[in-house]
């Protein structure tokens, strides 16, 4: 799986919102997405949550085993 720009696409949202893997300014760690609110909810370091980090890039997670 590999990294997608925010530059080039934008996690689809089928539902209200889409948890998806981030790479930020300050670390990687996973987010809230949705369409009007942008990426939001970010987690980083298992606890931490920041509500305004500069998102990079993304991946959806992984399918389960």
């Amino acid at each position: 799986m590999n990294w997608i720009g925010i530059d080039e696409k934008m996690p689809e949202t089928t539902h209200h919102h889409q948890m998806v893997i981030v790479s930020t300014d300050r670390g990687v760690g996973v987010a809230r997405y949705d369409r009007f609110n942008g990426f939001n909810n970010i987690t980083l370091n298992g606890s931490t949550q920041y509500g305004n980090l500069s998102v990079a890039h993304w991946m959806p997670f992984p399918s389960a085993p």
